[in-house]
């Protein structure tokens, strides 16, 4: 089911044209976008950031070991998930993984930073990417799955006094 952003109406189809409002996300780069970055979204996750994680996660244990564990709870927690969403896909290198291990599997990922957007969807051409905010998802009830893997908000950092 899809949530209208807008007015908070659920619908359905294909369109991301609320029924109700007429709301519609804005499409770029084959990217729907139903957040902008906040103005300091780059205070503490530079741009550059994502390019060079991209060069690493391959060959890092972590990374690998990661997607690993990820692989082995889907498939002995959730046998029967059809579909699964990312909340903070940042490159797009989980969900690379479980496209390897899930072929038949609906992805879709979602990311704040444009940049990780741009990584993620060269990697994975055909799975549904969105900037969004994932303190307002634009789904509700869709996905048989839903993760979120080294997520965190850098709007709650506290002061040193």
């Amino acid at each position: 089911m899809k949530r209208c952003l807008a007015c908070e109406v659920l619908f359905e189809g294909a369109s991301w044209t609320c029924p109700k409002c007429g709301y519609q996300p804005t499409l770029r780069d084959e990217i729907y976008q139903f957040a902008e970055e906040p103005p300091d979204a780059h205070a503490g996750f530079k741009p550059e950031y994502f390019a060079r994680l991209a060069r690493i996660e391959e060959g890092n244990f972590w990374f690998r070991a990661r997607n690993e564990l990820i692989q082995w709870a889907l498939r002995n927690y959730f046998p029967d998930a059809k579909s699964f969403f990312e909340v903070g896909c940042g490159t797009g290198f989980v969900l690379a993984g479980l496209h390897k291990k899930f072929s038949r599997m609906r992805l879709a990922g979602s990311e704040i930073f444009a940049d990780g957007l741009a990584i993620a969807k060269a990697r994975l051409p055909n799975v549904e990417l969105y900037q969004m905010d994932a303190r307002r998802i634009s789904y509700e009830c869709e996905f048989d799955v839903v993760g979120a893997f080294d997520v965190w908000n850098t709007s709650l950092r506290t002061r040193v006094r």
